[in-house]
């Protein structure tokens, strides 16, 4: 499932490599809107755009709740968010 996490504040290139700190980062400053993705252990998926205040965060199929709490934890450790799902998309 895809969730959306919304922060209080814009995402800046510090706080996207504290998230990408244990994971597999892909940036690229030169485009129009600075976007990344992050794959970190466990299958967990993060894509955004620096300057933002959302992300899109993938989590494994198999490990959705566990996965879920510890990002969450995370996030409680390192910033204020809210998140909601995004619907599925059409097929």
């Amino acid at each position: 499932m895809i969730y959306a996490y919304v922060f209080d504040q814009p995402i800046t290139e510090s706080f996207m490599r504290l998230l990408a700190r244990d994971g597999r980062l892909s940036y690229y400053p030169d485009f129009s809107r600075p976007f990344f993705k992050i794959i970190a252990r466990g299958g967990l998926q993060l894509k955004g755009i620096i300057g933002q205040t959302d992300v899109e965060v993938v989590f494994p199929p198999s490990e959705i709740e566990s996965q879920k709490a510890l990002f969450e934890s995370f996030l409680r450790e390192n910033s204020a968010a809210d998140t909601e799902p995004l619907p599925s998309p059409e097929t």
